[in-house]
């Protein structure tokens, strides 16, 4: 499936706006399927809702849902709406304004990261 960090956010990614690069740090949840599993699952406002919605389970529950490569992409559009728009983009204030910034929060993803998200499934069925 691939290698993920598990804990992509503000706190691990650095972004040089004037050389136009960014670096992902602290690698040491760094997860390899097979190899080194899933130690942390990740900061707060980044972390994947299957993640979250299975963090009760104990670690060797197979419907225990872990840090993977799917989860990354979940925290990496919400890491760059922040660093764009300076705000969460599935926090705020009333539930219809939560619905309607959801959509325009995966409308965004769809049109941003659907190549990356097509190339990572062209990967995975390698």
């Amino acid at each position: 499936m691939g290698l993920a960090h598990s804990d992509i956010s503000y706190n691990n990614v650095l972004v040089d706006p004037v050389l136009k690069s960014a670096v992902i740090i602290d690698l040491d949840g760094m997860v390899v399927p097979g190899v080194h599993p899933a130690e942390v699952i990740g900061t707060a406002d980044f972390i994947a809702p299957e993640v979250l919605a299975t963090k009760h389970l104990k670690l060797i529950d197979p419907n225990r849902k872990l840090p993977n490569i799917r989860t990354d992409l979940h925290a990496l559009p919400c890491l760059v709406y922040m660093m764009l728009l300076h705000r969460h983009p599935l926090k705020g204030g009333r539930y219809t304004t939560l619905i309607l910034k959801k959509m325009i929060f995966y409308q965004w993803v769809k049109k941003h990261f659907l190549s990356s998200i097509q190339l990572i499934k062209l990967i995975d069925r390698s």
